[in-house]
């Protein structure tokens, strides 16, 4: 039991434990005290576990207070102290001031979990009985009321809820239905080998981590009792969306600005052989290779590989897998996509990092600034996400400790230099020469290394002449700080309109979004991206702060 107890407490720890390790509680619980023997110490039972974890933050999660129980009787009065003593740890938990009227909608959701996947309409109707509605006279200003407690409890883990694409129709009131309908799939193996058409597949996912739809298809349509294959589509829809697996794309033959899908998925937690130096080199020897690779190191080692699983499935399904002599480079430890014709992005896993390369696959063409950009904001954007959902407060938690950049000049091959330097360090050396970690016979410049991967330049010709939802207005107006009224008056508004704002929102994003909507108001069909760009470019870059990252990842789409 001692590796069991481990990597779960180290799971809390890593996944959902504050960076002091004092949350959340872990209360240690011995059951089955009616059969010890008489003179066994139950106390040493307990300290076994405690020195488990000896010198590791983790002792911090587990409370002082313990309890041996027989689990026999729900009279048991150590039962009864066990409840009370959970209150208290509850009641010294940070709350969360939340409208009295969530409260009965939530209960009234619970009474239909049986459904397990609902319309937004239904939620709203389901509303609509409560004796306290959040509805009001207005149809948008009830949606926005819905989605809003939505999001609420789908941070909390009570339902699912994203508020994009065709998932925003729907709601899942039982989570735990999305974890049993992959469960299922991948503990089927005694259904699968005795259906002599699932056995091919079934050994086909075992060895490469390839799903085919037609396992999800049987599979889900013989759980009759949990009622899957009634809804296939929308958990495969989640499942994508939670990066718990990703279909499989190509470019068309006939088009080199096509992707097309091939009707298969991969399921990154599946994979099971790693590649060794002699794969990595074979693939990159050769190929001119971005100027450094960036490695994301993380506190806690645990998070590395659960977080190259959930990238790899982004990335997987954003962009084909490059095929090299005929096998897709993909391992558990190595994936690379072809994100653009000639340019593939390396995603690679050591221990506690997570690194991330270019290359050029049209030698002796070198690798493209752009391209390096795209990559690591796409990557960090899936980083982010996953690593908001697990804290919600973003200093705590074993989140990336820092970004460092290991140098790939050819003196090193393709596995580049031992010792890497940190990227902050040089933010301020723009224009100057630093030597390579590894002190060999080169240097880097760091304007190069600045431009390639964290590109300052802007082409405002390149911004899609598109209209933007609020979601992306709100995530603009968080991208968007100090001088935000500058941008207004090169939007048209007058001072009048932003002193009214000033007045009404207490925040300067809520200001911002609000402006944004007072200008799509007033610009009706004009008020586009390239416009909002093309404004901020007008704007004098020293009084207007502007997250760059954020407005490209508006206009790619991440």
């Amino acid at each position: 039991m001692r590796d069991y107890l481990k990597f779960w407490v180290a799971s809390v720890n890593s996944f959902v434990g504050s960076r002091d390790g004092m949350e959340p509680a872990i209360i240690l619980v011995g059951t089955h005290t009616d059969k010890l023997n008489e003179d066994s110490k139950i106390e040493d039972y307990f300290e076994e576990v405690r020195q488990m974890f000896d010198d590791s933050v983790c002792l911090n999660h587990i409370q002082p207070e313990q309890f041996a129980i027989s689990n026999t009787s729900e009279s048991e009065s150590k039962i009864d102290a066990l409840r009370s003593y959970i209150t208290q740890l509850g009641k010294r938990q940070i709350k969360i001031r939340i409208p009295a009227k969530w409260i009965l909608l939530e209960k009234a959701l619970k009474m239909n979990i049986q459904k397990r996947i609902i319309k937004i309409d239904e939620v709203i109707e389901i509303d609509s009985q409560t004796d306290s509605p959040l509805q009001t006279d207005n149809s948008k200003e009830t949606i926005d009321q819905i989605k809003l407690f939505l999001s609420y409890h789908h941070a909390k883990g009570t339902f699912c809820y994203f508020d994009e694409d065709n998932l925003s129709d729907h709601v899942v009131l039982d989570p735990q239905f999305l974890v049993d309908a992959f469960r299922c799939v991948i503990t089927s193996e005694k259904f699968c080998k005795v259906r002599p058409r699932m056995r091919s597949v079934w050994k086909e996912l075992c060895k490469t981590a390839i799903l085919r739809a037609e396992l999800l298809e049987e599979v889900w349509r013989q759980e009759k009792d949990n009622n899957f294959y009634a809804f296939k589509q929308l958990l495969i829809e989640y499942m994508q969306k939670h990066h718990i697996l990703a279909e499989a794309l190509a470019y068309n033959h006939n088009s080199e600005l096509t992707v097309e899908r091939l009707g298969f998925f991969i399921v990154p937690s599946l994979l099971k052989i790693s590649a060794n130096d002699d794969n990595i080199r074979l693939f990159l020897d050769g190929k001119p290779l971005s100027t450094v690779s960036l490695c994301y190191e993380f506190e806690n080692e645990m998070m590395a590989p659960f977080t190259f699983q959930t990238c790899l499935a982004g990335i997987i399904g954003r962009w084909p897998l490059v095929k090299f002599n005929g096998n897709p480079v993909l391992f558990d430890n190595v994936a690379a996509c072809e994100i653009e014709r000639g340019h593939a992005g390396v995603l690679m896993l050591s221990k506690n990092k997570l690194e991330l390369l270019i290359v050029s696959l049209c030698p002796p063409d070198n690798v493209k600034a752009d391209v390096c950009d795209m990559f690591r904001r796409y990557v960090e954007t899936i980083m982010i996400q996953r690593m908001h959902r697990l804290h919600e407060n973003k200093h705590e938690g074993h989140l990336i400790s820092h970004i460092a950049a290991r140098c790939l000049h050819r003196d090193h091959g393709s596995k580049g230099s031992y010792e890497t330097f940190a990227i902050d360090n040089i933010q301020s050396f723009s224009d100057e020469k630093i030597p390579c970690p590894d002190r060999a016979s080169h240097c880097l410049q760091v304007h190069t290394i600045i431009k390639e991967w964290f590109m300052p330049d802007f082409k405002v010709d390149k911004v899609p002449k598109t209209k933007l939802s609020n979601k992306e207005y709100s995530t603009l107006a968080m991208a968007i700080g100090k001088g935000w009224q500058l941008l207004g008056f090169q939007l048209g508004l007058d001072q009048i309109i932003l002193d009214h704002i000033c007045m009404n929102k207490d925040t300067a994003a809520m200001r911002i979004y609000e402006m944004l909507l007072e200008w799509e108001k007033k610009e009706g069909d004009q008020a586009t991206l390239d416009v909002i760009v093309q404004a901020i470019e007008n704007c004098d870059t020293d009084n207007l702060h502007v997250n760059w990252d954020v407005l490209r990842n508006i206009i790619n789409k991440f």
